[in-house]
């Protein structure tokens, strides 16, 4: 059975319709990616997914279950987002972001052994864990923007853009991170991403969307030797 099922989505805003008959399934356990141009509706259905945009029609079930309605009870479910810009709170600390994305966790002794686990993954956070993260690098910021998604203890984690606006290489380093706790974790991710070359090297499967409708879908390893999709996206 799917983590996360979605079936017959159809997603407006307003009149206008974004998303068309969407069908997608992330296994447990599973790494993938959503991929397509800017408009495609890639950041339109991770509204849909916790609950910040209410579909039109269709069905989302998570772990065999309908979603809540209300974006909390996502949370609460095991569903958790890595907002594209990263949106920190700029007047506070590393620390005080990292513990704000536990806000749902009663559990204080495991959330501060998770806050060390987030230093873990990104040690040049932990020297600075007093420093507000309005002063922070891009690069920072988004390590900072995981580390407070994962501290909900996630089953799901949605990262939206990670790459955007970020050099290559600090782009290569969160990516290695992630794959690292897919494998290390067993942690379900979806990337929503605009390099499509980035998104299928680091995926285990990948679906592709084109102006809200699915194009094509499957092992990531295979849709990179496409033909058709190396002319449209890859450059090749």
């Amino acid at each position: 059975m799917s983590l996360l099922q979605v079936r017959d989505l159809n997603v407006c805003y307003g009149e206008s319709q974004v998303l068309w008959d969407l069908n997608l399934d992330v296994a447990a356990g599973e790494l993938v990616a959503l991929v397509g141009a800017n408009g495609a509706g890639k950041t339109t259905l991770l509204k849909a997914l916790t609950g910040l945009l209410r579909p039109r029609s269709g069905t989302l079930a998570f772990d065999g279950r309908p979603l809540p309605a209300e974006a909390e009870q996502r949370v609460r479910r095991g569903i958790a987002m890595v907002p594209e810009g990263r949106r920190l709170f700029a007047g506070l600390s590393i620390a005080e972001n990292l513990r704000l994305g536990a806000y749902v966790r009663d559990d204080r002794a495991a959330v501060e052994r998770d806050l060390e686990r987030v230093f873990g993954f990104f040690p040049e956070l932990a020297p600075m864990r007093g420093r507000l993260a309005g002063d922070l690098s891009g690069g920072q910021q988004q390590m900072c923007a995981i580390g407070r998604a994962l501290m909900s203890a996630p089953r799901l984690l949605l990262v939206d853009e990670m790459s955007l606006g970020l050099a290559p290489v600090v782009v290569d380093r969160l990516a290695a991170t992630l794959r690292e706790i897919n494998r290390s974790d067993g942690l379900t991710i979806l990337v929503v991403e605009q390099d499509v070359e980035l998104a299928l090297e680091m995926s285990d499967s990948a679906y592709i969307l084109e102006t809200g409708r699915l194009a094509a879908s499957g092992p990531s390893a295979t849709l990179r030797e496409r033909a058709d999709i190396r002319a449209a996206f890859l450059g090749a």
